[in-house]
């Protein structure tokens, strides 16, 4: 736009910090745990899912692809 002074920035990023915000409510955690006849370690509840996977590709394939053991 002609005369238009793009303004002067409120913040400056930081190249030493990074922040990371949780994916799920602190009361989600009882819902981490899959049930002992599950086929496999990933969390029934989608939210649970979707959280994992977008924190970790390889752990959402590695919980997904895994078996709960029999023994506590």
């Amino acid at each position: 736009m002609p005369g238009h002074r793009p303004r002067a920035a409120r913040y400056e990023p930081l190249s030493w910090a990074v922040l990371r915000a949780p994916l799920l409510a602190a009361d989600a955690a009882h819902r981490l745990e899959p049930a002992r006849e599950a086929a496999a370690l990933m969390p029934a509840d989608p939210r649970v899912q979707a959280a994992i996977a977008l924190a970790s590709r390889d752990l959402a394939v590695a919980l997904s692809t895994t078996r709960p053991r029999d023994d506590p």
